[in-house]
């Protein structure tokens, strides 16, 4: 079975700081999801990596699944830890999503 195709989340056209708390946790999600895969990393591989670099960071994968779900906020610290342990600006992971899929009922023509 083909997979499909996962796109960012729809959130309103705003300034990150200006989104709603739902609307900022999953784009902190998806963004967290983006550097993970460019890290080449699975969920269970980045729970492993916290666990052998920062154990008193570690986090399990439950955990690491809700928040690429945007189904739980992470702490301030949490965000940090991850962005160390993927090697990214923590900055990256604070703004909202492009995107870079075309919708249903929208003419790829139209969207450009």
């Amino acid at each position: 079975m083909p997979r499909r195709e996962v796109c960012p989340p729809t959130l309103p056209d705003a300034p990150f700081d200006l989104l709603r708390a739902e609307d900022q946790t999953r784009a902190v999600g998806w963004n967290l999801r983006l550097a993970r895969k460019r890290a080449g990393l699975t969920l269970p591989a980045l729970a492993a990596h916290m666990r052998n670099t920062a154990p008193d960071e570690a986090l399990s994968l439950s955990y690491l699944g809700d928040v690429e779900r945007g189904d739980r906020s992470p702490a301030l610290k949490t965000v940090l830890a991850l962005a160390r342990a993927l090697d990214v600006d923590p900055r990256t992971l604070f703004r909202v999503p492009e995107d870079s899929c075309p919708r249903a009922g929208v003419d790829e023509a139209d969207a450009a």
